[in-house]
């Protein structure tokens, strides 16, 4: 009994110092921006002061966090994967430079990357060597993607949202009737699916993630131009040379203008937050303690 103590004892302090240092990048922003200067800029969560910055010297597409303090870019035919201090850590490019990679989304392995021009549709590419294991085709231009939770991909092209699983089976879908309406970005959290939409109208749909029946609305009445998910109920906007981060009631939080307005935020992105070792470590370790409580009970 005293060594079940102990293990125990031990358990919790060992799991709860790693659960806090295994967060390191779980309150960040990434946005690229573009202008008279090309990168991406890395801003806290909730202050969007910028810690950092990941110099390009090209325009980039699309731009998704990873999971290991990296990030995804995309531009003309080529991704890149980057360390958070700017070194470049891999790249992809495909031969044919008539095809263009935009928005991009990382899922559990992988990261799922929208492409055009001769061909259109997602290629699905190891997170690590960034080689394709798979492709949805789609055979129409895509806006957003975003990966969602059950091994499926949400896409926006015109005024139609879709939901396919990986292996391009098409799961779900809605077109709104107005066709001067155009979805753009799109971002995924636990429950629901948020996109940006422009033409007659500018804001954000909130909509089920099984259903796709819009459960709300954020109306900032300007047009945007990228859109993440944050941890705390909220969402992170890019239009112009400005950021701003909304509640999904429709409050604005916090917002960001960066001085020269030739600069222009794209695509943003929100660092995943990592599973915490403290709960690999307690759940095994209860395993543990189970099975040896057992043994000494006998």
């Amino acid at each position: 009994m005293q060594n079940m103590k102990l293990a125990f004892k031990f358990l919790i302090t060992f799991g709860i110092i790693h659960g806090i240092t295994g967060q390191a990048n779980a309150n960040n922003v990434y946005t690229a921006y573009s202008g008279s200067q090309q990168g991406v800029t890395i801003r806290d969560a909730n202050t969007l002061m910028q810690s950092g910055i990941i110099g390009t010297n090209f325009n980039v597409n699309g731009i998704a966090a990873g999971h290991s303090n990296n990030v995804y870019l995309t531009s003309g035919n080529q991704i890149f994967n980057y360390s958070t201090n700017g070194s470049l850590l891999n790249s992809f490019t495909w031969y044919d430079n008539t095809i263009i990679y935009g928005d991009t989304s990382v899922g559990s392995n992988n990261i799922y990357t929208a492409y055009s021009g001769s061909q259109q549709g997602v290629t699905i590419r190891d997170a690590e060597t960034l080689a394709q294991s798979a492709i949805i085709g789609t055979g129409f231009n895509i806006n957003g993607v975003s990966a969602g939770h059950n091994d499926n991909v949400y896409l926006t092209s015109g005024n139609s949202i879709f939901n396919y699983s990986t292996n391009g089976s098409l799961l779900n879908s809605f077109t709104w009737y107005d066709n001067s309406i155009t979805y753009g970005d799109i971002a995924v959290s636990a429950n629901n699916v948020f996109t940006v939409y422009a033409g007659s109208q500018q804001g954000v749909t909130i909509r089920d993630l099984d259903t796709l029946t819009q459960t709300g609305l954020i109306i900032p009445g300007f047009d945007i131009d990228g859109i993440a998910v944050g941890f705390n109920d909220d969402v992170y906007l890019t239009s112009g040379n400005q950021i701003f981060n909304y509640s999904t009631n429709g409050s604005l939080l916090n917002s960001f203008t960066w001085y020269d307005n030739t600069i222009a935020y794209g695509d943003i992105s929100v660092a995943p937050v990592p599973v915490p070792a403290a709960a690999w470590l307690f759940g095994s370790g209860l395993i543990g303690l189970i099975g040896l409580r057992r043994k000494i009970s006998r």
